[in-house]
């Protein structure tokens, strides 16, 4: 994912040694410094 990036759960976010499941309830954003940011649906 590039910075910015926004996804919806359901999702199921792939790399290359870990998997992220984002359940329907969370949104994912990728943040700048590589992370990834789950947060509640508003």
């Amino acid at each position: 994912m590039t910075d910015g990036v926004r996804v919806d759960g359901p999702a199921v976010i792939t790399e290359d040694e870990t998997s992220i499941i984002v359940p329907s309830s969370r949104t994912a954003l990728s943040q700048p410094d590589g992370c990834i940011d789950l947060r509640v649906k508003g």
